[in-house]
This record gives C-alpha cells, sequence and structure tokens, in this order.
C-alpha cells in the first residue's frame, strides 16, 4: 500500500505542477512610446557640387529714384472687427462690507407653508434608442472656437440643457427627450422609454444616483437602479422648472419660474410650496442654492431669500441693502468659497466669511452683457458668466484678462447652464434653445471673412509688426489690425500701393513693410513717415514679378523672381546686382529666401528644389530630388531655432538637419492630413504644416542625447472648428502672444490660441460585449428587486424587472439563458461582473469609448485580451475588438487603453469573465477520470504484485539452487585463481631463480675450470719435482696461485650473491624505504636478460638505458616495485623475441629502460620495439588473466599485478603503443 501512495502522489503532483506551468503566460507591459502613425525615415544626404554664383553689376547709381506716395493713416477706411483675442481686465473692483447679520428678516417655518400630497406614477424604464453622435462645428455668426451642437451632434429635438453626472458622462435635456452623450453615442429617453416631458429644461442628479428631470409642469425622477420613472405631481400650483437642489436634510427644493419654490420630501411624500404669501420677494424664481454653511439662496427678480433653517430665519438680501440688482438669477460658490450672485447688472461677490463684497457690472466690464443668467468656475479658475443675451465672458482672475464670447446673439438668449466636462471643454445650453461647445485648449480655430469686417477674403499672407499690429496681405490690398482698438484698417492701391494684390510681406530692420504679389513690382511702406515707394523695371530691377524677399544685411536685400531670377539691391546706394538663369539651370519660381545664422542664404524654387548660397564667397549648393528631396516644387521653407531647414513641398514635409547632413521625410504615412503642403511655421519646436486638408502639427518627443525624437502628429480640421482646410500659401504668422495667424484657401483668415498641453487621460470604457456577433444586454434583476422592495408597495403597481427582447435575463443567481451566470452588473454600461460563458458560447468581441468630448476624431485605442493575445493590439480608432473564435475554457481579462488629442494613454480598463469548460474537461471530471485512472492502475499493480509475490517463490527456489551451483563454482575458480596466482608467482620466480642461477654460475664456471687447471698444473709440478726442474715448479707454483686468487675472487662473487639474494629474501616485508630507482631499474634489467639468456643461449637484444641522476631515492617498497620492473621487461625482452623469430628484414631487438623526473613525478618507461599491442585489445591489457600469449606461455595475471603493485604506491602505469614499431610501459611514482 505504501508502494501505491508513492506511485500515486507523483502522477497527481505532475498533473498539478503540468496545469499551473501551463497557465503562466506573461503580460506584455503596455507600449506607450508607439505611435499611431509611421515614425518618419532619415537618411543622410549630401548637397550636390558646389558652384559659383556669378552676379552682374550695374554701375553706381543705377536704380532710378523711387516713386514715393503718401497715405494718412487717420483717412484709411477702418472697421470694428472682432477676432476672439482676450482684452485686459482695467476696472478696479472696489471692495465693500458686508453684514448678513444685520439684514432685515423674517421667521420661516415649514410649518407655515403650503403643504400637499404628492401623486407619484411609477413607470417602467425602457431601453433607450442609441444614436451615433454627429461632430460640431464653427457656429456662423459666433465668437471663435465656438461650436454649435444645436443639430450637428445629431440631436433629434432642440436642445434646452445639459448636465455632468458623477461619472462625468453629460446629459443633454431635449423638447420631449433626454439624452446620455458618451462621446460616441446617444442613448436617448422619451415617450417610447416612458418619460413624458414637453420640454426638459433642468436636469439634476441626487445623492441617490437618481435623475431628475424637470418639465413644463411636472418632475420625472429617473431611478436606473430600480429601472423605474417616477412621476411627480401634486395639488399645488405649478409653472415652468428652472432649478432643483437636494438639501442637506434629504429635502428637495425646486424653483417654479411664476409659482415660487417647492420643497419636496420624498419620503413622507408630501410638499411644501413659499411663495409670496409666505415671505418670498418674488414670484420669478430660477435658481436654489445651499452654500457650504447651510444657509439656502433663493433667486428672484425681487432679490435674494436667504433660508435659515436652523434659526428659522427668512433674510432679505435687495438692492437697498447691498444688491446692485434686484434681478437674481443664479449662485455659484467658488473653490475659495467665496459666493457669487448673478443680476441683471453683474455680478455680486460675497467672501467666504460673507464680511465684504464686489460688484462686477455690466456698465464697465461685461461690454454688450444684458443680465447674468449663470455662473461656473472651471477647473483652471478662470470664471464664466452666461448672458440672457446669448454672450459669455471668461475672466481669469489671477491674469487679468477677459475674453467675451458671443454664443447666440439675440435679446432672449439666456445662457442658463454652463458645465465643464472632463477634457475641460466648457457647454453651454441656451434656454430657449440652443446648445454650444468652447474648447479653450485646442487653439479655437476662428474663421473670419468679408462679414466680419475683413476687406478680402482673399487672404495669401500674415505679418506681425515691431508694434503689435497684424498686417493681412489680400488680393484686394492690405487689411492691419490693431489689437489695442480692435479694429482693421484698409491699404489699398488707391492709397499709394503698386498693387493691391500682396501675398508676400516683409518687414525689414528700419521698420519698412515690403510688399508684393503682382507682376507690377514692390511697394515699400513706411507706417511711421506714412509713405510708400514703389520699386519696379522703371527703376531698374531685372523684372516686376517678385516673390521672395530677404533682407540680407548692410542695407542690401536679397529679391527672388518667378522665373528664377535673383536680385541684390540697396536702396540707400541705389545700388542693383543680379543673376539671370541660364540654361544649365532649372528656370522656376523663386518662391521663398531666408537667410540662416551661418551667413548662408536659402531659396526654396517651385520646380527647382532648394537653393544655398554662401554671402561670403557666393559658393552655391543645390538639394534637389537627386541629393534626397521629395520633390523639387518646394512651396515653403522655414528656418527653427537650431538653424535648420523646414522645407513643404508637394510630395510631404522634410526636416533637413543642417549639421547632420540628413533628412527627415513626413508624408501621409507619418500622419500629414495631406501630401501637399503650402506653407510651414515652427514655434517652440514644434513644426505646423498647412496642408490641403488641415494644419498638422509635428511635435518632437525628445529621448536620451543618442536616441532620435518620437514624432507625436496632429491635425487642426472641421472638428476642430476649420470651415475650410487648404492653407494659403506661405501666411503664417506667429504673433508675440503666441496666436497662430494664416489664410486659408484664398478664402478666410483664421486666428488660434497656442495650444494648451495637458497630460490629462480621461477615462476608457468598455461599453458591451457582443457573442455570436449578437449585442448582449446584461441586468441584475436580483438587484432591481431589492431596490424595489425598499419602495413604498404603493408606488410600485405591475411594475417586472427587466425581461427586453433580445436581453440576457439573470435568474436569481443560477444558470440563465444559454447557460450564462454573471454575479451583478455594474458601471455607466451594465456590465457583467463575474461573467461565466459555456464553452459554446466562445464567439466573442467588445466595444469600448474613450470618453472624449474634445477631438473625438483624435481618439485612438488599444487592447489586448490576455490569455490569447502576446501583444498589444496595433493603434486605431475603431472602437469594436476583433472577433475572438473559438476561445478555449480558461479565465479572461479583455484591456483596453485609449489616448485623445493630447497624446497621453489613459489607465487600461479591463473586463474579466470565464470560458467554462464542457463537464468532460471540468475540474471534477478531471478528478473522476483521475480517480478512475488511479483505481485502473492500482488494480493492475495489485494484481501484478501477486503474480509477482508467485514467480518470486519460484525464482527464489531456482536462485536458491543455483546459488549453491554459483558458490560451488566460485570456490573452484578461487581454487583456481590460486593456482594461477601461484603459477604467476612461480613464474616470476623462475625468471628471477634463472637470472640468479645464470649470475652464479659465471663465477662457479671460473671456479671448476680454475680448479682444473690447477690440478692438472699440480700433476706437472709434481712430475717437475720429481724431475728436479725447481725453475719450472716455482713458475707453475707461481701459475696456480694465480688460479687460486681468481678461484677465491670468483668463489666470493658467488658468495655475495648468494648473500645478496638472501638479504633481498629477508628484506622483502611490504615495509617502504627510500630506494634508489635508477639502480633497481638497472639491476631488473640485468636480471631479466641473463635470466632469459639463460634459457635461450641464441638470444641477444640491445639494452639501451637513459637514467636521470636529479631523481633523488623515493619511498617504495623495493621488492615490489622491483618485480614490477622485472615483469614489464621480460615483457619487452618477450616481445622482441617474438618479433625476431618474424626474421623481419633489418631488425635488431632493442629494449630501453630509462627514468625521468618531471614536477613532482619520477617516471620509469619500459619500451620495445616489438610488434606493439593491438588496439582492439589495449582497454583490456591490465584486467586479470588477460593474455596476448599463446596458453601455458602466461597467466594474464603480470600486468594487472603490476597495475595493482603501482597504484598501492599511489602511482599510475600507462601504456603507449604503435601497431608494428612497439609499445612503451610507463610507471609514474610522486616523489614524496
Amino acid at each position: 500500500m505504501i508502494t501505491n501512495r508513492k506511485i500515486f502522489i507523483p502522477i497527481i503532483f505532475g498533473i498539478i505542477l503540468f496545469a499551473a506551468c501551463a497557465d503562466n503566460n506573461e503580460i506584455p507591459p503596455f507600449p506607450t512610446a508607439e505611435t499611431e502613425f509611421k515614425q518618419p525615415i532619415t537618411k543622410s544626404f549630401e548637397f550636390s557640387k558646389p558652384d559659383t554664383l556669378v552676379w552682374t553689376t550695374k554701375e553706381t547709381n543705377s536704380l532710378n529714384r523711387l516713386l514715393n506716395k503718401k497715405f494718412s493713416w487717420e483717412k484709411l477706411p477702418s472697421k470694428k472687427i472682432d477676432l476672439g483675442l482676450p482684452m485686459p481686465f482695467k476696472a478696479n473692483i472696489e471692495k465693500k462690507p458686508f453684514n448678513l447679520e444685520s439684514l432685515p428678516y423674517s421667521p420661516f417655518s415649514m410649518d407655515s407653508l403650503i403643504e400637499g400630497r404628492l401623486t407619484i406614477n411609477v413607470k417602467e424604464l425602457g431601453e433607450p434608442e442609441i444614436l451615433e453622435a454627429g461632430e460640431l462645428y464653427s457656429k456662423q455668426g459666433a465668437t471663435r472656437g465656438v461650436m454649435s451642437a444645436t443639430t450637428d451632434l445629431g440631436l433629434p429635438t432642440t436642445a434646452r440643457t445639459i448636465f455632468k453626472d458623477c461619472n462625468g458622462m453629460l446629459w443633454i435635456g431635449m423638447d420631449g427627450k433626454i439624452a446620455k452623450f458618451d462621446s460616441h453615442k446617444m442613448q436617448i429617453y422619451g415617450k417610447e422609454q416612458g418619460l413624458t416631458t414637453s420640454s426638459a429644461s433642468v436636469l439634476f442628479e441626487d445623492s441617490m444616483g437618481r435623475l431628475w428631470v424637470g418639465n413644463a409642469d411636472t418632475i420625472s425622477v429617473i431611478d436606473f437602479e430600480a429601472d423605474l420613472i417616477y412621476e411627480i405631481s401634486s395639488g399645488l400650483q405649478t409653472s415652468a422648472i428652472y432649478g432643483f437642489m437636494e438639501a442637506n436634510d434629504g429635502k428637495f427644493w425646486v424653483s417654479r419660474q411664476y409659482s415660487g419654490y417647492d420643497i419636496i420630501d420624498l419620503d413622507e411624500k408630501t410638499i411644501f410650496q413659499f411663495n409670496e404669501e409666505n415671505g418670498l420677494l418674488s414670484t420669478f424664481n430660477l435658481t436654489p442654492y445651499q452654500d457650504k454653511n447651510g444657509l439656502i439662496w433663493l433667486s428672484s427678480d425681487g432679490g435674494v431669500n436667504i433660508i435659515n433653517l436652523e434659526s428659522g430665519k427668512n433674510i432679505k438680501l435687495t438692492s437697498e441693502n447691498g444688491l446692485p440688482n434686484q434681478f437674481v438669477t443664479s449662485f455659484y460658490e467658488d473653490k475659495a468659497n467665496r459666493l457669487w450672485i448673478g443680476t441683471g447688472l453683474g455680478a455680486m461677490v460675497l467672501d467666504e466669511d460673507r464680511t465684504s463684497s464686489m460688484n462686477y457690472l455690466n456698465s464697465n466690464l461685461f461690454e454688450n452683457m444684458e443680465a447674468i443668467a449663470s455662473i461656473y468656475q472651471d477647473t483652471s479658475g478662470s470664471i464664466w458668466f452666461g448672458g440672457t443675451n446669448g454672450i459669455m465672458y471668461q475672466f481669469n482672475e489671477s491674469e487679468k484678462v477677459l475674453q467675451k464670447f458671443v454664443i447666440s446673439s439675440g435679446p432672449s438668449q439666456a445662457i442658463l447652464k454652463i458645465i465643464e466636462d472632463k477634457q475641460g471643454q466648457i457647454w453651454a445650453a441656451v434656454a430657449q434653445g440652443g446648445l454650444y461647445k468652447i474648447d479653450p485648449r485646442t487653439g479655437r480655430p476662428g474663421n473670419f471673412t468679408t462679414a466680419d469686417g475683413l476687406s478680402s477674403n482673399a487672404v495669401w499672407n500674415t505679418l506681425e509688426t515691431i508694434d503689435g499690429k497684424i498686417w493681412i496681405g489680400t488680393y484686394e490690398g492690405i487689411d492691419i489690425y490693431d489689437p489695442a482698438t480692435k479694429t482693421v484698417k484698409h491699404l489699398g492701391k488707391v492709397d499709394g500701393l503698386i498693387s493691391n494684390s500682396n501675398a508676400r510681406l516683409m518687414q525689414d530692420s528700419t521698420g519698412k513693410i515690403w510688399a508684393t504679389g503682382s507682376q507690377q513690382g514692390i511697394s515699400v511702406i513706411d507706417p511711421n513717415k506714412e509713405t510708400i515707394e514703389q520699386l519696379s523695371t522703371d527703376q531698374g530691377i531685372e523684372t516686376n514679378a517678385i516673390s521672395g524677399i530677404i533682407e540680407a544685411g548692410d542695407g542690401e536685400f536679397w529679391l527672388g523672381g518667378r522665373e528664377g531670377e535673383l536680385m541684390r539691391v540697396n536702396l540707400d546706394k541705389l545700388t542693383l546686382k543680379y543673376h539671370l538663369p541660364t540654361r544649365a539651370e532649372n528656370v522656376f519660381q523663386n518662391n521663398v529666401i531666408l537667410k540662416d545664422l551661418n551667413n548662408h542664404i536659402w531659396i526654396a524654387g517651385v520646380g527647382s528644389g532648394i537653393q544655398r548660397i554662401d554671402l561670403t564667397t557666393n559658393e552655391r549648393v543645390f538639394l534637389t530630388t537627386e541629393e534626397g528631396l521629395l520633390s523639387n516644387t518646394v512651396f515653403s521653407i522655414a528656418l527653427d531655432e537650431k538653424n535648420n531647414i523646414w522645407a513643404a513641398t508637394d510630395m510631404g514635409v522634410q526636416f533637413i538637419d543642417v549639421l547632420t547632413n540628413e533628412i527627415t521625410n513626413f508624408t501621409k504615412t507619418e500622419g500629414l492630413a495631406a501630401n501637399d503642403v503650402y506653407a510651414i511655421g515652427i514655434h517652440k519646436g514644434e513644426a505646423y504644416t498647412g496642408t490641403s486638408r488641415g494644419l498638422t502639427i509635428l511635435s518632437p518627443e525628445l529621448g536620451t542625447i543618442e536616441q532620435k525624437p518620437i514624432w507625436n502628429v496632429k491635425t487642426i480640421g472641421r472638428a476642430q472648428g476649420l470651415n475650410l482646410l487648404d492653407f494659403s500659401e506661405n501666411s503664417f504668422t506667429f504673433d508675440r502672444y503666441d496666436n497662430f495667424w494664416a489664410g486659408v484657401q484664398g478664402e478666410m483668415l483664421t486666428v488660434m490660441d497656442e495650444i494648451t498641453k495637458d497630460t490629462i487621460a480621461s477615462p476608457t470604457y468598455i461599453s458591451g460585449i457582443n457573442i455570436l456577433d449578437q449585442k448582449q444586454k446584461f441586468y441584475d434583476n436580483e438587484a432591481i428587486w431589492e431596490k424595489r422592495k425598499k419602495l413604498d408597495s404603493s408606488w410600485l403597481k405591475n411594475s417586472d424587472p427587466k425581461q427586453g427582447i433580445g436581453s440576457v435575463r439573470k435568474d436569481s443567481g443560477n444558470l440563465a439563458t444559454n447557460s450564462m451566470r454573471w454575479k451583478t452588473v455594474e458601471g455607466t454600461y451594465n456590465m457583467p461582473v463575474e461573467l461565466k460563458l459555456p464553452y459554446t458560447q466562445n464567439y466573442l468581441s467588445f466595444n469600448y469609448n474613450g470618453l472624449y468630448y474634445a477631438n473625438p476624431d483624435q481618439v485612438y485605442y488599444r487592447y489586448i485580451l490576455e490569455g490569447i493575445d502576446k501583444n498589444w493590439s496595433p493603434i486605431s480608432k475603431e472602437t469594436m475588438s476583433e472577433n475572438y473564435r473559438d476561445l478555449p475554457p480558461g479565465d479572461y481579462s479583455f484591456k483596453v487603453a485609449s489616448k485623445g488629442f493630447n497624446d497621453v494613454w489613459g489607465e487600461p480598463s479591463s473586463f474579466n469573465f470565464t470560458i467554462l469548460p464542457p463537464w468532460w474537461k471540468t475540474w471534477w471530471a478531471s478528478l473522476l477520470f483521475l480517480v478512475l485512472i488511479a483505481a485502473i492502475i492500482l488494480f493492475i499493480i495489485n494484481y501484478r504484485s501477486r503474480w509477482l509475490k508467485k514467480e518470486n517463490r519460484v525464482l527464489e527456489e531456482r536462485v536458491s539452487h543455483r546459488t549453491e551451483q554459483l558458490k560451488n563454482k566460485i570456490d573452484e575458480l578461487k581454487a583456481t585463481q590460486s593456482k594461477l596466482i601461484q603459477s604467476e608467482k612461480m613464474a616470476s620466480l623462475g625468471e628471477l631463480t634463472a637470472g640468479i642461477a645464470h649470475e652464479i654460475q659465471n663465477p662457479l664456471n671460473f671456479v671448476n675450470n680454475f680448479s682444473e687447471v690447477n690440478k692438472e698444473l699440480l700433476e706437472e709440478l709434481e712430475e717437475e719435482i720429481k724431475n728436479g726442474n725447481y725453475d719450472e715448479v716455482k713458475a707453475l707454483a707461481k701459475d696456480v696461485s694465480a688460479n687460486e686468487d681468481k678461484i677465491i675472487f670468483h668463489g666470493k662473487r658467488a658468495d655475495g650473491i648468494v648473500k645478496g639474494m638472501l638479504q633481498h629474501s629477508r628484506s622483502s616485508t611490504g615495509q617502504k624505504e627510500m630506494t634508489d630507482i635508477n639502480t633497481l631499474s638497472d639491476e631488473y634489467l640485468r636480471l631479466a636478460y641473463h635470466g632469459l639468456r639463460a634459457k635461450d643461449k641464441t638470444f641477444n637484444a640491445t639494452l639501451n638505458t637513459d637514467f636521470d641522476d636529479s631523481i633523488d631515492k623515493i619511498n617504495i617498497v623495493p621488492q615490489d616495485m622491483g618485480r614490477v620492473i622485472l615483469n614489464l621487461i621480460t615483457n619487452a625482452f618477450y616481445v622482441v623475441k617474438k618479433k625476431k623469430e618474424q626474421n623481419p628484414k633489418g631488425y635488431e631487438p632493442t629494449v630501453s629502460v630509462s627514468t625521468k623526473k618531471q614536477g613532482n613525478m619520477a617516471l620509469i618507461k619500459v619500451s620495445d620495439n616489438g610488434n606493439g599491442v593491438p588496439k582492439e585489445v589495449l582497454d583490456k591489457i591490465f584486467q586479470p588473466f588477460f593474455t596476448t600469449k599463446p596458453s601455458g606461455e602466461g597467466t594474464g595475471l603480470g600486468l594487472s599485478l603490476s597495475y595493482d603493485i603501482v597504484k598501492v604506491h599511489d602511482g599510475e602505469l600507462t601504456v603507449e603503443t604503435k601497431q608494428g614499431e612497439g609499445t612503451t610501459f610507463t610507471i609514474s611514482l610522486p616523489i614524496k
């Protein structure tokens, strides 16, 4: 059982580990650095080969005196014109003391008011009608930047009011309907949805999220949580409703235009009416307001009633005790807790403590303003005033600047509602009908024509002069706009201009204006002296068709002709130099001439590309399509603050870096509105490009010094307020206040404020989910029922939760239709929480929306489905994702982020859901399958275990029997091994003995031989004695004596050998001793050789020795190591003897023994020149009982024992062999 558990647990652990690893998908970070357009490509370029510009110089005083004509500023035609520019706030506002406690009052009590019962008619809230929102466009006749939403937005009826709810969504009240506007779509609620209203004049959201709709005489309250509409009425006097306010005590104050104020208690279903009979100052009532101190302020045309509920006082503020005017319309408490009061003559402001007041009166502040109908403070701190005659003012208190807006001109155009959306846009609703928007951050492009006061629509050039005036060049003269007087004066041919066509304007260093544009020459205007000089061919210049003018310095001006002429004129010296194009040059219009900081003249040619001329050397180079220009048709060039050139062509824009000789191209692919670009200007590091489809602004976002900038691209078009889009050639000017001026299409003048950079990111909402290509709607009936349970039962009659056609119903938290489940719904789009879809509903797409009321045409999105997508989607304007088909079961999170005109990505919004697996892929099915598999495995294991036990018993018997047999065999093998080892020892001993015998034999032979000789000599000696030959006896005795010496010598030699062997035998105890390996090696070499010679007298071999004397004695067992050396040498003699027997030609048996010191090792090498060891047996030669000798000639234990002996000495025995050439055995021993 323990074994089974050990198998089962790893299986489960492996499955869990695999599942955990399979679900570990890394989520890529959001790519904030990427843009919606392709980044431009930068390439290197080289100018053309230089040439020298040759000038023709006319003689001194070659120019005739210029015609001089006088004009009078005072006599020039003048008109008032409003270009929507701010005006300084110069009034000195006096602060006056104010004492709230000193104001007259009367008692106030709810009990003293007229009381009635509420009648509440409850209706089901129907599904809203969904409409696509349109684009807003500039309103004709309105101030610059005012966009009309009356018709262009796509509202089905006339708009009357606007409101922003707690989620930042805009609600629009209309005739008969209301609309929830999310910047892209409108949800319309009207009669079909259960809302009864003839005109929604006011909208209000209470603390419970209910929306109050003020109708002509009734009140509708929409409860979105309960999906109900409550229609509230009573038997009291009614009139039009213009204001709602929820007081701190939960009661609602409602202003009725002619019947006073209603005070509604929904919980008690009671209504009280406060009118003139109870102390209200008058019956024309617009606004109830409760300040931060709890005081309730009520407006009327008779003054202000201030209700203090705690003290029961009805305080009265009128013109007699401080109000500038009896007619009071509105209240607003700003961020500093000051209370602004709108009146018929202006605004009164009470400080935070209500101890002082100031009056901002129409008479000296608000030009043409009638009564102030509404007041609002935006997030920047500016105060907005809405008038009763369609005029608004923006008051920047910190900068002391006023800005006037004509919204909708007319005597009865009361702007009763002003709000600000999340992008800082101001929305204004006119009670008589009309909805308008002002975007202070996107420049507010204007569209000015003769209808606004210009002399001509054909605007082709603009210029700010040193005195701050704006000169506007047209085909019908020049208009000069004076910001101080807001007037425009007209200068024409009748006033002395050489021509009415003035498409080029340039102011020189003396303040004179050079104007040209026709084929009649140049007008040189001196505004201070009120003179106009005329320069033409009559004065000696080469052509009247001048298109480019620049002041080069030292009183010299460069003029560019339309056929390639270049002229240098000095009006003071009346000199002229000119250069006429030759056949080798392209003859095209020299359109624009610039001078850079490096003393170069740049000329843009329509057809000839760009020329650069060195003023000092007259060296000229060209930059054309051959050198890298997109086109040779260059309409305009501009110089940036780094002395680089920007070129506008008919094929795009090019940035020319003159330091690095690199050129960067911008086309439609990189974000231009169109490729044909006619004007270009650089302002604060940004390139403004005038195309045929709008104004495109190129903004570099700089990274590190090594990195190229990231270019953000934005286009100002119709959605931003331009009525026309095709910009006039070379018409750009930026004034000292950073305002942008340009002609458009030769049909109007546009003026634009500096675009405000902000980092505000608007929220992105996931607005819907499509399943199987069908938009789904989700409800939470449980929550709806819970909400309705809390209501008074008398309110509910036959009201059922939502069961709309095509909707997905939730069934008390259990399985709903199509087996979908969700916990609840949340958010402004009722998205389901914890949505679980069956595996058959796995074909999905998602809708989303960025809340961008500003520039909705330039909103971009990126999304990712975590669990499926590996990267965020490409940047797109689409508000629906791709279709995700066949999603596998699992948990998913769909995320989407958006960015608007400011290029700031918001935080991604997410929607989580789950695709449920089929039952056979559920966790419990997997567990069941796992249990079944485990059970089967356990069964197999148990069955096999029993079978194995049975087999084991049989096997154990066999093994026992076999073990007994093997034991016997092992004993036999051990005996055999002992015999073989003994045989090897005896063989080794035999070899040793043979060597010893040979060594002893030699002296013994000498002894025997000399003994025999002495015997013979003694016999001769006896005969000589007998013969008496004593001289011969002496000689023989001397020979015998000499022989005896030799016998003694050889006898002692044999005795030494015997004693040495005895000594050798006695010292073989296995104890190590310091030994000279050179002597040991030589001794055993001799013994081995003589031993072999003793057996075979015919054997001869060459013995080579090479002993290293630097080797000190080493600690070894000399007898054991001698046995090793003897074995190796004996084997060497054996192999050379065998090779000799083969009779190879020229073979001489050779055995070498050498020693060498290598580091801390002593090496003993035994080499032979035999046949070598075969490679196939080389790895086996140190194995026991392995031998290459024939049977009976070796035991196979010699090398094995030698190997073991060397290992015991901490050494190493190795072999090197070469087939046919010989073998070397090396003994490596440590030197200690």
